[in-house]
């Protein structure tokens, strides 16, 4: 006698119910594998993506360091190469006023310099990126002062307290001389302020103020100097005033260069809070009135002096910056050619 179905004798409600819950489960159980299969391919991505990275060679990864100016004939291991800048007017060339051309129109930030490794930064906080360039006038200097010199000067040997009366014990106030300091580093160290007045603090005008080195821009001694320097060359400058927020009463607060061409063209290279990095031309009565009309007499009595020092060419550039105590480093030594101009 066969035995019937399970299935008769029960209502048609269980029998849905037992369907549906049979359905459920095969459906939990499908699900399931599917879960572990895309876990067992998660786990197989992973193990390969490991194993490639150990297997990898050192220093296979992209280095992101800017972009930098190729080495010339004349730089070859061990000279280190000088970090471009981006946003530049121009291509850099090997000309001095290719150089300096590049740099043009640069708009001014306060206290914006280029930094060592190629970024546009701050003197404060080199540590700090920006993607557009800024240059106050020191770090106009410098930026056009490595490619001009052919060394890659850092932060800390352009603003060093060379004569060390400007640290933050100084009776004068700390960085009374920063202006002062940049040019007289660029310069090499060796040089002096030209012309000489006498040693800071002694000297003071008629009317009792402190007062720099140099000369008077307003004086007629200052276009007798210009007339004075010698063609082919490129002369520092930093500019000083009667400043209550330091102790000693004076701060050099600018700075620049004048590019000598050898035919007596006098051009005056510098970074100013108006027009950022730009140029005039001194041999010119109107140009020199722009550039006395930025810096105005003084209203107190002060005087804002000009003093001068002049730049080495490369090739007498031995051992830039480097303290004194320190001996010279071929690393950082410049190639010996002339700078054209």
């Amino acid at each position: 006698m066969s035995r019937a179905p399970l299935s008769l004798g029960l209502p048609r409600r269980a029998l849905r119910a037992f369907r549906l819950r049979d359905g459920l489960i095969r459906a939990f159980l499908l699900r399931a594998r599917r879960f572990r299969a895309r876990q067992l391919w998660a786990r197989l991505l992973w193990a390969c993506l490991i194993l490639g990275l150990a297997a990898a060679p050192a220093g296979a990864a992209p280095r992101d360091a800017g972009p930098f100016l190729e080495p010339g004939p004349l730089w070859t291991d061990p000279y280190p190469p000088i970090p471009v800048p981006t946003g530049l007017s121009a291509p850099l060339g090997a000309t001095a006023a290719e150089i300096l051309a590049a740099f043009n129109r640069v708009p001014y930030r306060a206290d914006g310099v280029v930094s060592d490794d190629g970024r546009h930064s701050l003197w404060s906080a080199p540590e700090r990126s920006f993607r557009n360039p800024g240059l106050n006038c020191s770090g106009y200097l410098l930026s056009v002062s490595r490619f001009l010199l052919g060394a890659n000067i850092t932060l800390a040997e352009a603003r060093r307290d060379i004569r060390g009366d400007s640290g933050p014990q100084s009776p004068w106030g700390e960085d009374w001389d920063f202006g002062l300091d940049v040019i007289l580093n660029l310069a090499g160290g060796g040089n002096r302020p030209f012309p000489q007045d006498g040693e800071y603090p002694l000297s003071r005008n008629a009317r009792g103020r402190p007062v720099g080195w140099g000369v008077n821009i307003h004086a007629p001694e200052f276009t007798e100097i210009l007339g004075a320097l010698a063609p082919g060359r490129i002369y520092f400058f930093a500019i000083s005033k009667p400043d209550r927020r330091f102790p000693g009463g004076l701060s050099y607060y600018h700075n620049g260069l004048i590019r000598v061409g050898e035919g007596g063209e006098t051009f005056l290279h510098h970074a100013t809070l108006k027009a950022g990095a730009h140029f005039l031309d001194l041999r010119n009565p109107s140009s020199l009135a722009t550039f006395r009309k930025a810096f105005p007499p003084l209203a107190n009595g002060g005087e804002r002096r000009v003093a001068f020092v002049m730049a080495p060419y490369p090739r007498d550039l031995k051992a830039p910056l480097a303290p004194p105590e320190a001996p010279p480093s071929p690393a950082r030594r410049a190639p010996a050619r002339p700078l054209a101009f």
